[in-house]
């Protein structure tokens, strides 16, 4: 993995950045502030760097601010994601090892929260951002309960 802290990085852009992400919608001015000066969270992550690899073992997951890319398991593109999206949540969630790999198609900026980044903010912003990742997972239960239900109507 490649992606690099970025440090040089303004308060006052990282707060446009994060005003034009839906995820952050919810957030107040202070909320989004407090964000944008951690600026450990915020990470530049190069085209072409997998930065998400299948079966390793990392309590993170990425909120892409900017930018583009692929989940990919066992050679197959699963789907793509983009700014707003995130990625490695069910790492982050239940300590589980990777059950895919990442690879950025695009420069991308992200922000990673780890376990313990995460724990630092303020109650009400976990609280919003959680409740963004369980959407997140029903949608894409949502999802694979349709194509399991396609595939027994095709196999019957």
């Amino acid at each position: 993995m490649s992606a690099k802290p970025i440090k040089n990085l303004l308060p006052m852009k990282a707060v446009a950045i994060l005003n034009r992400v839906p995820l952050f919608e919810l957030l107040t001015p202070g909320e989004k502030q407090h964000i944008a000066e951690s600026l450990s969270l915020f990470f530049h992550i190069p085209a072409d760097d997998e930065f998400i690899t299948l079966g390793e073992v990392d309590d993170g997951f990425f909120v892409l601010l900017s930018g583009s890319a692929v989940v990919i398991h066992s050679g197959e593109e699963l789907t793509h994601v983009s700014a707003g999206n995130f990625v490695g949540e069910t790492g982050f969630m239940g300590n589980n090892t990777r059950s895919a790999s990442v690879v950025a198609l695009t420069d991308i900026i992200a922000l990673k929260f780890t376990r313990r980044t995460f724990q630092v903010l303020p109650i009400r912003v976990r609280e919003i951002i959680k409740d963004h990742i369980i959407q997140g997972l029903v949608e894409r239960v949502e999802l694979l309960n349709l194509k399991v239900i396609k595939e027994i109507k095709l196999n019957r």
